[in-house]
């Protein structure tokens, strides 16, 4: 999950730079953006599983 995060915090930093939205940057810029849905749907399956885990440890307890 972790590198999830730092790949979230990465794409997040590129979005939030203004120089991002230049034509120059236009492919990376699409790339950037499928790599953001990507990782947040990653993070977001592995952050419904961690709670589907921590209950069933809940149950156990």
């Amino acid at each position: 999950m972790a590198v999830l995060q730092q790949a979230k915090a990465e794409v997040d930093a590129f979005m939030a730079d203004e120089a991002s939205y230049a034509e120059a940057n236009k492919a990376k810029l699409l790339d950037m953006l499928k790599r953001q849905g990507e990782v947040e749907g990653e993070l977001a399956t592995l952050e419904e599983r961690w709670v589907e885990l921590q209950e069933q440890i809940e149950q156990i307890v």
